[in-house]
């Protein structure tokens, strides 16, 4: 008689373990929190699910370079394309497999058109500015080396920046150090060496960790003008997130700063 009280004792408590992991909608608890009180009171609420990442303003997938894609902050997914420099075929491809659906794009030069159509896609022009020289700052610490006997230029890679090495070219005052780098630290360790020229949007700078480098900024002998696109599938070109992203990108670009607190962004067409 006691074994078999003991038993139905038993039975009716693992009972309403399950009744109670049943009432918590399949999210099954540890049985020390259903049958000891002492450990976790059966008051305590659950712990707050984790909100889920906030969407980007325009739910777009949109990519841009290392040098532009703190323009797309607040604008672009969380889970991108890796950050590198591409080829404007290598940025079709992305976009015509569906990975992305725009694409910030630069182009420097007196075209104001982009030099290469693309089968299917749209140019949506959001603006121009003119570039900025970025090198190492005059400081005391700095003031003991040596000044360098001729500059270079740095700029990315000719594949993806075709249109700035040729515009470099032009000006015919230093050769071109081509760097694929996609960390700002590797740009700015090549720029502590004190010989190296970086054409660079002017907004740039005010990022980090590019602000806390505390590098100089002069304009270039000869203005480069740099004019940014949107490269969208035609289908897309008319749809209210391109528009909305479109409209945003033009306010960054206009409002971007440069030297003494100057303006050097120009809206509307490039």
């Amino acid at each position: 008689g006691r074994s078999h009280s003991r038993r139905i004792q038993h039975d009716s408590v693992a009972l309403r373990a399950v009744l109670v992991a049943v009432s918590t909608k399949g999210r099954l608890r540890p049985w020390w929190q259903e049958h000891s009180a002492t450990r976790r009171p059966a008051r305590d609420p659950l712990p707050a699910p984790i909100p889920p990442p906030l969407r980007p303003a325009t739910g777009l997938r949109v990519a841009t370079d290392p040098f532009h894609q703190h323009l797309l902050d607040g604008l672009a997914p969380l889970h991108s394309p890796p950050l590198q420099w591409r080829s404007l075929n290598q940025w079709c491809d992305l976009l015509r497999t569906g990975e992305l659906e725009a694409v910030l794009l630069a182009s420097v030069g007196p075209d104001p058109k982009p030099s290469e159509p693309v089968e299917g896609m749209d140019w949506i022009p959001l603006g121009r500015w003119r570039l900025l020289l970025a090198c190492r700052s005059s400081s005391p610490d700095s003031a003991a080396a040596p000044p360098p006997r001729c500059f270079r230029f740095l700029a990315p890679p000719l594949a993806a920046a075709p249109a700035l090495h040729h515009a470099l070219q032009e000006q015919q005052l230093a050769a071109i150090t081509a760097l694929d780098a996609v960390a700002a630290s590797d740009w700015l360790a090549e720029l502590q060496r004190g010989d190296g020229l970086l054409p660079v949007p002017p907004s740039l700078l005010l990022t980090s960790p590019w602000r806390e480098a505390q590098l100089s900024a002069v304009w270039p002998w000869e203005p480069l003008v740099e004019r940014l696109w949107l490269l969208v599938p035609q289908e897309l070109a008319g749809s209210a997130a391109v528009l909305s992203l479109a409209a945003r990108l033009r306010e960054r670009i206009a409002a971007a700063p440069g030297p003494a607190g100057t303006r050097t962004g120009v809206s509307g067409p490039p």
